[in-house]
């Protein structure tokens, strides 16, 4: 299942070896009234995808949750983890005009005078 997410991008980590693969980590500030700081894992041809951002940019992240077991000598452990697989920036106040919001809906015409009809 894919979810989405507006954060605050913080720190991101180099690339680094997991195996045969390549991952790289980065931290996000959700962007709401009592923030949560949320960490994204990026994996092979996906860590190129955060070329480009900067820490500040606000961005949206489509992602997936995968979760495992884990057996260790504390007894047994779920691990979860959050997938980025796309961002997208979103658009900010200094980034040139934007197109104006909607007003309130236009009032209703008034209604048509009494004609003074013969019949």
């Amino acid at each position: 299942m894919n979810y989405t997410i507006n954060v605050r991008l913080l720190t991101a980590s180099k690339k680094q070896p997991a195996g045969s693969h390549e991952k790289l980590t980065f931290t996000g500030e959700t962007i709401e009234k009592y923030p949560q700081t949320l960490q994204f894992e990026l994996w092979d041809d996906k860590c190129d995808i955060l070329k480009g951002y900067h820490t500040g940019d606000e961005v949206k992240v489509s992602f997936e949750i995968r979760g495992r077991e884990w057996e260790g000598q504390n007894g047994r452990r779920i691990i979860m983890n959050l997938r980025a697989w796309k961002l997208e920036r979103l658009a900010s106040d200094d980034e040139g005009p934007q197109a104006p919001k909607p007003s309130a809906p236009p009032a209703p015409p008034a209604p048509p005078e009494e004609e003074d009809l013969p019949f």
